[in-house]
C-alpha cells in the first residue's frame, strides 16, 4: 500500500472515531442515571448510541490496519529506527493508559464517613 493511501486511511479512521464518539456522547442526552451503587443507566437515544459504537469500533479497526500497514511500509523501506520507535512508543502509550488502573487497584475502596447531626 502506498504512503498516500495509508495516510488517507489514517485520517478517515480518526475522523470516524471522533464522529462515533460524538454520536455516543450526544445519545446520552436525556438518559437516566441511578445514584445507587449498582444502579442501571440508559442512554436517551439507544439507536444513536449503538450507531456511534459501531462507527467507533469500525474506525478503530481501520486505524489499527493503517498502523500495521505503516509498519510494513517502514520495514520494506528499511527504516528500522522509525520502525522500532513506532513499536516502542505504541507500547509505552498502552502502558501509560493502563498505569492509573494498576496503581488504584492496590488501594481499598474508601467509604465516606457517615454524617452526624
Amino acid at each position: 500500500m502506498q504512503k498516500k493511501n495509508i495516510r488517507t486511511l489514517n485520517l478517515i479512521s480518526l475522523g470516524g472515531a471522533v464522529l462515533g464518539a460524538s454520536l455516543m456522547v450526544d445519545a446520552l442526552y436525556g438518559g437516566t442515571f441511578s445514584t445507587t451503587p449498582h444502579g442501571n443507566w440508559s442512554p436517551g437515544n439507544l439507536p444513536l448510541f449503538i450507531a456511534g459504537g459501531v462507527l467507533l469500533g469500525g474506525a478503530w479497526i481501520a486505524l489499527f490496519v493503517a498502523y500495521v500497514m505503516s509498519l510494513i511500509k517502514m520495514a520494506q523501506n528499511q527504516q528500522w529506527t522509525w520502525f522500532v520507535l513506532s513499536l516502542v512508543l505504541n507500547f509505552l502509550g498502552f502502558i501509560w493508559s493502563i498505569f492509573p488502573s494498576i496503581i488504584w487497584s492496590f488501594f481499598p475502596d474508601v467509604q465516606r464517613p457517615p454524617l452526624t447531626s
